[in-house]
């Protein structure tokens, strides 16, 4: 949605999972004051989900927190898109990020952050699998190097175990992922 952030995200090495796992697990409860967190919460859970849930044709469950909460997370990061670029190091970057100034906000400024969630929503309706596609072309590495990259702290080369056993398929593997031996 923002390619300018992402580069400046990318630039310093701040990974999305690092702040973004705590926003998603929390519901924004630890990033909101009371008022504004119910505000969120209601709209979400009255957010219908387009997929039906039941045999009925006639009957549709509410679905909340579904794909309309990441664009929530979205929203919230353009809100505070200029503090994040006017940061120039890792740490500050990711400081800001898990330290939102959002305690101070009010509900009508939760309004605006969902008004514009539900436009993302509308305009990239049905074109999320494809984003995934094309984040993971762009990308271009494995789903291990995708851990080793993402994990928190940085791994050193040397604190990484140099095997490890796959228990469902009973094979182990070197640290580079080669086949050692199969039981």
């Amino acid at each position: 949605i923002d390619p300018e952030l992402h580069a400046h995200l990318k630039l310093y090495g701040v990974e999305f999972l690092w702040f973004s796992f705590r926003w998603m697990n929390c519901l924004l409860v630890r990033e909101m004051n009371p008022s504004c967190a119910l505000r969120l919460w209601d709209t979400c859970i009255c957010e219908e989900d387009s997929r039906e849930y039941s045999r009925s044709k006639r009957k549709k469950k509410l679905c909340g927190f579904d794909s309309f909460y990441v664009y929530i997370c979205a929203s919230l990061l353009q809100r505070v898109r200029e503090d994040i670029l006017k940061r120039t190091n890792f740490e500050d970057v990711l400081q800001f990020l898990q330290n939102l100034p959002t305690k101070t906000w009010n509900t009508e400024e939760i309004e605006v952050l969902l008004s514009q969630a539900f436009v993302w929503k509308s305009t990239f309706y049905g074109s999320e699998r494809q984003l995934l596609i094309d984040a993971r072309r762009e990308e271009n590495c494995s789903q291990s190097d995708k851990i080793q990259i993402r994990h928190w702290p940085p791994r050193k080369e040397i604190s990484r175990p140099a095997w490890s056993i796959e228990t469902l398929s009973h094979i182990m593997y070197d640290g580079e992922g080669k086949i050692l031996l199969t039981v």
